[in-house]
């Protein structure tokens, strides 16, 4: 980490060997559900690792972070979005909790429009958390996990510090996210909550 940090900031992201680095090491797992390959790790021992991180690299702490939580988040999903995102043993997922985009329903799932900024480590991502606003009804917060590579990301990340965390916006355009990889964020609290008796 220390002898890429450099290279992070100047290419304005973390770059894919240390990715690959960072899932190697089990970072990106290590709250993902057990029955998925993950490790479901305390908190703790979440902060203890990613306080290490950035003796080597500020700008992959950051991102090391955003990950490690959204795959906690996916955690909560149905069983078979949670078997979708975690199929391949390396839960790559970033993610904007911002509501500022749009879902309408159609044929089992949502239609998602809109622009989401700092989405941190998006480029090494597989799957991006979004916050939307259901449409219909009473306008419910939705937050859908969406295929990254179905995203387009602007090239507007162009900080003085931390720079290499790649937190460029990224767009939906019509972005089909069935409904077992969508949940209402108020469900989602509640799940939290219970999660860790709080």
């Amino acid at each position: 980490l220390r002898e890429s940090a450099r290279a992070h900031e100047q290419a304005r992201r973390v770059l894919p060997e240390t990715f690959d680095a960072l899932s190697r090491a089990g970072i990106f797992r290590m709250t993902a559900p057990r029955k998925w390959g993950g490790d479901e790790v305390d908190f703790q021992t979440q902060c203890d690792v990613l306080a290490e991180v950035p003796r080597g690299c500020p700008s992959s702490s950051w991102v090391a972070t955003i990950l490690s939580a959204m795959s906690w988040l996916a955690g909560m999903y149905p069983d078979e979005g949670q078997a979708e995102i975690f199929a391949d043993g390396d839960p790559r997922i970033s993610g904007v909790f911002s509501p500022t985009g749009t879902a309408v329903r159609k044929d089992g799932g949502f239609v998602v429009n809109g622009k989401w900024g700092f989405n941190t480590g998006g480029q090494g991502s597989n799957w991006t958390v979004l916050n939307t606003i259901l449409t219909e009804g009473d306008g419910l917060p939705l937050c859908v996990i969406a295929r990254t590579r179905e995203l387009d990301r602007l090239d507007d990340w162009n900080a003085t510090g931390m720079a290499g965390t790649g937190s460029h916006t990224v767009l939906a355009h019509d972005v089909f996210v069935p409904e077992y990889r969508a949940g209402p964020l108020p469900l989602l609290y509640e799940k939290w909550y219970l999660k860790f008796d709080i």
